[in-house]
């Protein structure tokens, strides 16, 4: 910890895990055993021992997004020295560590913090020496009393130590983790007193004792976190004491109760690396009690509450969901805090997938919202955009919806003699997808040589005004991005920006582009046989699927306007891809007839290498006219031309994969003439340069 928001941070979550302990003890009281009682303490141990890391993960409620916000408003207006304004806090160690001279009052109370743990941690160490010096006073046991110790040990098979007699001490303890020493008080000591001392030493409590004695000093400010601990060194006893009377019968356990009644005005110092039987009235009443309802707990509870430890631990130190998004120009939103809060979700979140990425940058463009673009983009312009929120937060300044800028190539899509052709207007634009935009999709998302990943971002458009060929006209906008590892996924564009106008580029933009070729990231294969050269073109659309949406197809998704927070740990649910694919014939004019009967079957290999499934015949339509069908494993057509025909046979597919079937598969395809197979060709990768 290195600024008092670290520590903060760390109290706060400690402070949570104890109190829920605390409750959950008090609930269980009756019905788990002392073993368990103490077996639960691991869980506070382990949340303080280990620190916490905002990675976006909440501990049961959402501590880092709120330390984070109360620091946007406090560190504002500070110079500190040990904390970074722009940098989420980080709680790397659960110890203070101080890096220079304060310099404002958030440093000056880290550095109080800092000082009273290592006031804490010296009042142990002295404590500790001082007792150590104390045993150089004493003088080892009688032999009697050794014998007995020895006896002991041997009976219940434990681990026996030296054994010295301090004078004015008030009840026995144990000192030492490694080479442990019992140190007895002057006068007889009940041999149940011995066998709970050895027991001590068995299961190195006294080693336990020094891990909470650390834990004390790091939460001396923290009463709750105090009281816990407080309560699982009492558990810790109570479990001796449990094991004490398993391995007592009889009377032998009435007269144990008895001794620890003796012990009700002995007083204990807690000192690292000790333990010691008298720990005050009130604790010994507590102990008194365990022991009045002893009993053999069922060995099934065991289970249940191992489950139980599993899941809490889950719960408080894993995290249990991740930071949401807080937008900064939400409606009626100008209060101080919630553009704090803005600042802090945007510190926190991190896009922890491909696709949590692109839904959070696109719906950033879609809304103008500067949060979610700068959680989706990388570090240097998240940073600038974190300066232009802070200066909104502290100097008033007003922040604008994005703008897509004037650099847009526009485009009219029209209907030529042989389909769709985009038209280059020769003119840019200025356009906001603020309010224009209704939904977006991804295509083309592929994976790069270099790690990296790129796609283009479809943004549907309507009322356009004052775009040609007509006022309110609608299209579709295609932007470029790549996708990029650093703290999860981020997201920048790659320069695409082209504008497309006309109806027709909402109602069918995949067969534009398809059709004449223009759609850059797509794939393209290509195979050359004797009888023909046949290319396929495709192009994929990423689709993920929201809460309460149905997926319905390419540009059919229902994407709700209104739903435009992003999901940052968003997945894909399934790929849709669009073909076409194109044989030129050779050969055919080799028939005799008057007309030529042509086909071309299309085959997915799911791996390289794999067997394309063919039918075994191609079957012409009713009445010998073409027919077109496609399946789960490819795609056919089979017609019947004039002579004179050009040779050109085309055939489209649309399939949906799952995102796990999805692979970049290979195809085969097969090319008949006359109802006879002529030849099988396996369709290999071509680079094209994109472009209109």
């Amino acid at each position: 910890m290195t600024n008092l928001w670290g520590v903060l941070l760390q109290t706060c979550s400690v402070s949570l895990v104890a109190g829920l302990l605390l409750g959950l003890k008090r609930v269980w009281k009756q019905t788990l055993s002392p073993r368990w009682q103490s077996a639960l303490w691991g869980i506070l141990a382990v949340r303080i021992l280990f620190p916490v890391t905002m990675t976006g993960k909440f501990l049961l409620l959402p501590l880092p997004f709120w330390v984070e916000t109360l620091k946007t408003v406090v560190e504002g207006h500070l110079s500190s020295s040990y904390t970074s304004f722009y940098e989420m806090t980080q709680v790397t160690a659960p110890i203070p560590w101080i890096a220079g001279l304060p310099s404002s009052v958030t440093d000056w109370l880290f550095l109080l913090y800092s000082f009273g743990v290592g006031v804490m941690l010296l009042r142990y160490l002295l404590a500790y020496l001082r007792l150590r010096c104390c045993l150089r006073l004493g003088h080892p046991a009688s032999l009697e009393v050794q014998r007995t110790v020895h006896e002991i040990g041997k009976r219940y098979a434990l681990r026996v130590c030296r054994v010295v007699v301090l004078p004015g001490l008030s009840s026995p303890l144990v000192f030492g983790v490694l080479r442990p020493v019992m140190v007895l008080p002057e006068g007889t000591v009940d041999e149940a007193v011995l066998l709970h001392e050895l027991l001590h030493i068995k299961y190195w409590d006294a080693l336990q004792n020094s891990v909470w004695c650390i834990c004390r000093a790091l939460h001396w400010c923290n009463p709750l976190v105090r009281l816990a601990i407080d309560r699982a060194e009492l558990d810790m006893e109570s479990l001796c004491d449990q094991r004490v009377l398993e391995r007592l019968e009889g009377e032998a356990r009435r007269a144990y109760g008895y001794t620890l009644l003796a012990m009700a005005d002995g007083c204990y110092s807690c000192i690292p690396g000790t333990t010691s039987m008298a720990d005050g009235s009130r604790n010994i009443g507590r102990r008194i009690e365990v022991i009045a309802r002893f009993r053999r707990y069922p060995r099934g509870m065991a289970l249940v509450v191992a489950c139980m430890m599993v899941l809490l631990l889950g719960g408080t130190v894993l995290g249990t969901g991740s930071q949401g998004v807080r937008p900064m120009l939400s409606e009626g939103q100008t209060g101080g805090w919630e553009k704090a809060a803005a600042l802090a979700s945007l510190r926190l979140a991190h896009c922890s997938t491909v696709a949590g990425a692109l839904d959070t940058y696109a719906k950033g463009m879609m809304t103008g919202e500067p949060t979610y673009l700068a959680i989706a983009s990388p570090r240097e312009v998240r940073r600038e955009w974190e300066r232009e929120l802070s200066r909104a937060l502290y100097q008033g300044e007003k922040m604008e919806p994005i703008e897509m800028g004037a650099d847009l190539s526009v485009y009219v899509l029209d209907r030529g003699e042989e389909g769709s052709v985009p038209i280059y207007t020769g003119q840019s634009t200025d356009i906001s997808l603020q309010g224009n935009a209704e939904m977006y999709t991804i295509h083309n998302l592929r994976e790069e040589p270099d790690g990296t990943m790129t796609a283009q971002l479809l943004f549907s458009l309507e009322d356009l005004d004052g775009m040609e060929p007509s006022e309110g006209s609608s299209g579709v906008l295609r932007y470029g991005v790549r996708i990029m590892p650093e703290e999860g996924w981020v997201v920048e564009g790659t320069g695409l920006r082209e504008l497309y106008l006309g109806d027709l580029a909402r109602e069918n933009m995949s067969g534009v582009f398809l059709d004449v070729a223009v759609y850059p990231g797509g794939r393209t294969q290509r195979a050359e046989g004797v009888y023909g050269t046949v290319t396929r073109r495709t192009l994929t659309e990423h689709h993920i699927l929201t809460e309460g949406e149905e997926a319905e197809g390419f540009f059919g998704n229902a994407w709700d306007s209104s739903e435009l927070v992003p999901d940052l740990d968003a997945v894909f649910d399934k790929v849709n891809e669009s073909s076409v694919t194109t044989c030129v014939f050779r050969r055919w004019e080799e028939t005799d007839s008057n007309r030529v009967d042509a086909g071309l079957q299309v085959a997915n290999r799911r791996e390289y290498g794999g067997v394309p499934d063919f039918p075994e015949t191609l079957l012409v339509g009713e009445g010998g006219w073409g027919t077109e069908f496609g399946s789960e494993t490819g795609d056919y057509k089979r017609s019947v031309y004039r002579k004179d025909w050009d040779g050109i046979l085309t055939v489209r597919g649309i399939h949906s994969y799952s995102e796990r079937e999805y692979q970049a598969t290979g195809f085969a395809v097969q090319l008949w003439l006359e109802g006879e197979r002529k030849e099988m060709l396996l369709l290999k990768e071509v680079t094209e340069e994109g472009g209109v």
